[in-house]
């Protein structure tokens, strides 16, 4: 049987039930954000988040010909800018997805 993650504070009860009230209120949350998020982090950004990205990545060494697995894969943003910084040898990819994918 698997466990509830422990919240940082007890459940408001004002608010949810149970924990599993909580847990599906957030994760409906992220379901009804995710088809706008990308084009709102383009907006709020100023089309800076995907330089962004691919500087961290360089940054942090990331280079032609290695692997990438982006398991908080959420929309993809940080897969994509991997595969561009991987250029042709890409093998970016997300749990789900076929390999040397993204979306």
């Amino acid at each position: 049987m698997r466990r509830p993650v422990q919240s940082p504070h007890p459940p408001l009860e004002s608010y949810y039930r149970s924990e599993l009230d909580r847990s599906a209120w957030v994760r409906g949350v992220f379901d009804r954000s995710a088809e706008d998020y990308d084009r709102l982090e383009r907006i709020l950004g100023f089309g800076t988040g995907s330089w962004y990205r691919r500087c961290a990545l360089r940054e942090a060494g990331l280079a032609a010909g290695m692997s990438v697995v982006d398991v908080g894969s959420g929309t993809g943003l940080l897969a994509a800018a991997a595969a561009v910084c991987l250029y042709a040898s890409a093998r970016a990819t997300r749990p789900g997805k076929p390999h040397g994918t993204c979306p």
